[in-house]
């Protein structure tokens, strides 16, 4: 059987992406990284939930206190407010520099533990606003590349089964495959604020959608329940 350790936050994305390796008959090991996000226990809760759904019973959970050590950054400082959803977010201060790549490096080892030979991201290169520079495909390429560099006896492949569709893609498959996106968890703070990139992001695709699917489906999976009649 394939085998795969999965970036798993809770998210649309990544929950996406969990179905989408499970229906594709892949071992998963889900792992999930505290590094002091504000979002950390909705997340979780989220994670656990989905965790219960698709009877997966090795999560496992690092934690890290690398960025927290380091920077005070507006992801982890309560203290410190996000931006609102920027256009450009390479320059947005929501932006966690090489947070793919650290969290890469501990999927990495962690798929050494469990024989794993794929890595899961729930990237998408396809967002309403222009995607972060650690999840485009050039960046998943020259990761691979890294990593067989590093170990070419035991080659990783990283494998991101979301990255050619738009959030509203992402959704729309959600729906179709009866996914529980009204359980996922995709804000940057610990309780939706309505005004980031993430959230905005899933807004603007539930909306999209408001031609194409029955207003009550988009209600019942809608984990924002702004959808008007």
């Amino acid at each position: 059987m394939k085998t795969c350790v999965l970036l798993f936050s809770g998210g649309v994305d990544s929950t996406t992406t969990l179905d989408m390796l499970v229906k594709d008959n892949f071992n998963v090991y889900p792992l999930y990284i505290d590094y002091g996000q504000k979002a950390l226990r909705s997340e979780i809760e989220a994670v656990k939930y989905f965790i219960k759904k698709y009877n997966i019973n090795q999560l496992k959970i690092v934690k890290t206190s690398t960025y927290k050590d380091i920077q005070g950054h507006p992801l982890l400082n309560l203290n410190k407010e996000l931006d609102i959803a920027s256009t450009d977010l390479t320059t947005s201060k929501n932006f966690l520099h090489f947070r793919n790549l650290t969290f890469a490096c501990i999927a990495a080892i962690y798929s050494r533990e469990v024989n794993a030979e794929n890595i899961a991201f729930g990237f998408i290169n396809k967002s309403t606003f222009n995607s972060f520079p650690d999840t485009s495909p050039d960046f998943v390429k020259k990761l691979n590349d890294l990593l067989n560099i590093i170990e070419p006896d035991f080659p990783i492949k990283i494998i991101v089964p979301c990255i050619s569709l738009t959030k509203k893609e992402i959704v729309k498959h959600g729906i179709h495959n009866n996914i529980s996106l009204n359980k996922t968890y995709s804000c940057y703070e610990s309780k939706r604020c309505y005004k980031c990139e993430s959230c905005l992001d899933v807004l603007m695709a539930f909306d999209d959608l408001s031609l194409e699917i029955n207003i009550k489906d988009l209600k019942r999976y809608n984990p924002y329940k702004l959808i008007t009649e």
